[in-house]
Order: structure tokens, then C-alpha cells, then sequence
């Protein structure tokens, strides 16, 4: 691929995939994809890099340690008014890549803003990338000290408009694209100099108030993953799929 990653696959005696593993160029970061099969070659199960895309309308997978969150309307929404609204997922990957979409829904406010944690370790320790209406930033957070490491005023962000982050934390060097529905990928930000590399939580947080929306947040760590499972009768009819959105059954 143009840039550095590569592909490795494995197969049974009967060439059925069993995985495919995605690097990126420095073969810190993979991207896992697992699969098992029945004597009918039918496929049982299938493991996936992390996804939630809030389509069964709640954030299970999520915890809100402060303000409030709506999945109802199937995204994430921040609803607290007078709260900072925090929530996050766990993991112990620090070297990792996060994808998601994002929309304001008022940039009235210059400083309305939301911060995206690829690497949160505790309250005193974290790599964040900051947005607001008029630029964007990352930056970390360590013994009580915030740096910022880089800054776009360029990359500014329309009201109503969703927009696609992709954040590669890879060591010392995190690099930041973004894109609008229907355009290509631009690097926005850069450093090789963050110190925070170890993870607890992957977190978001937004103002009290700011009205963020979030969408279709995958990670891609050697700590997690979603599992799809396969159901199948004698005539090797699919008759049911359970996933993170619940289960879908099949008749014929």
C-alpha cells in the first residue's frame, strides 16, 4: 500500500481463510481479522477490529463517568448542558489507530470543542486531539503540563457537516487525517514528539453544552475486537447473525 502497510494472510488445507492481519509500515499496529468454519465450509464466526456504529441505538460497550450521552437517534450524542460529558472505552494498546465521524451542530461559539483521547491513562497523563470550529490540534498532558504539538487553523469545521478523523498513535509519532463525506483524506496533523505512550482508556469528552455528534468509531488494537457469530440449518441455509447490534435472524 502507498503508505508502508502490508497484509498477512494464513489458510487451512482447504484454502479457507482462517486470518488476515493488517500492519501498519512499522508493524506496530495491526488490524486482526479471525474466521471459523464448519464441514460445510459455512463460516461460524468472524473477529473484527473494534466497531460501533450505535445502529441498536445504545452505547453498551461505552462507559459515561461524566455529563450524559443519547444513542437514540443512532449516534452518539453529548446531551449534558451544564456538564463536561465523558465517556470512554478501555483498552492497553498504545500503539493504535481510531477512525470516526464527527459534526457540530452549532459553531456559533468559537469555543465550543470536544477532545478525542487515542491514549488516556489517567488525570494527569493523556494524548488528546482537540476540535473546534476554527482549527484543530493534538497535544498531551503530563505532570499537570498541556503541550500542544501541533496546530491547523486550515482545518476548520463547517456547522452540520460530518467529517471523517483517522488517528495513527504509533510511539512518539501520531498523525492526524481528515475528509468530508464524498472527498479524500488529508493529513491535517503531525508530531514525533509525544512522551504519553501507554493507554488505559480510549475516551471522548465535550463542553458542557457544545453540540457534538459522533459516528462509526472503529479501533484497530491488539486489545480489541468484535465478534460476529453465524447460525446455519442442515440445508446450509443462514438462518441467524449475532453482532455488537444484536441478533438478525433468516427465513426461507
Amino acid at each position: 500500500h502507498e503508505d508502508g502497510s502490508y497484509w498477512n494472510y494464513t489458510y487451512d488445507d482447504r484454502y479457507r481463510l482462517l486470518t488476515a492481519n493488517r500492519f501498519n509500515s512499522n508493524g506496530h499496529i495491526k488490524a486482526a481479522y479471525a474466521y471459523t468454519y464448519d464441514d460445510g465450509d459455512n463460516m461460524l464466526t468472524k473477529v473484527e477490529p473494534f466497531e460501533d456504529n450505535f445502529d441498536d441505538g445504545n452505547y453498551t460497550d461505552w462507559t459515561v463517568t461524566s455529563g450524559s450521552y443519547s444513542a437514540s437517534n443512532n449516534m452518539l450524542e453529548s446531551t449534558h448542558t451544564t456538564n463536561w460529558n465523558t465517556i470512554r472505552r478501555a483498552s492497553t494498546d498504545g500503539d493504535n489507530e481510531m477512525t470516526f465521524r464527527y459534526r457540530i451542530n452549532d459553531t456559533s461559539d468559537a469555543n465550543t470543542r470536544a477532545y478525542i483521547y487515542p491514549r488516556y491513562r489517567w488525570g494527569s497523563e493523556y494524548l488528546w486531539l482537540r476540535i473546534f470550529p476554527g482549527k484543530m490540534e493534538i497535544g498531551q498532558y503530563v505532570s499537570s503540563t498541556s503541550t500542544v504539538l501541533d496546530s491547523n487553523t486550515s482545518a476548520t469545521t463547517s456547522q452540520d457537516t460530518w467529517y471523517n478523523v483517522r488517528i495513527v498513535s504509533d510511539g512518539a509519532n501520531i498523525t492526524v487525517w481528515r475528509w468530508a463525506d464524498g472527498s479524500m483524506p488529508t493529513q491535517v496533523l503531525n508530531t514525533s514528539s509525544a512522551t504519553v505512550t501507554a493507554v488505559n482508556y480510549h475516551t471522548i469528552e465535550v463542553g458542557p453544552n457544545y453540540q457534538f455528534d459522533f459516528d462509526d468509531i472503529r479501533i484497530y488494537s491488539d486489545s480489541l475486537n468484535n465478534t460476529t457469530t453465524f447460525a446455519v440449518n442442515n440445508a446450509n441455509e443462514l438462518t441467524s447473525m449475532s453482532d455488537y447490534n444484536g441478533t438478525t435472524t433468516f427465513g426461507f
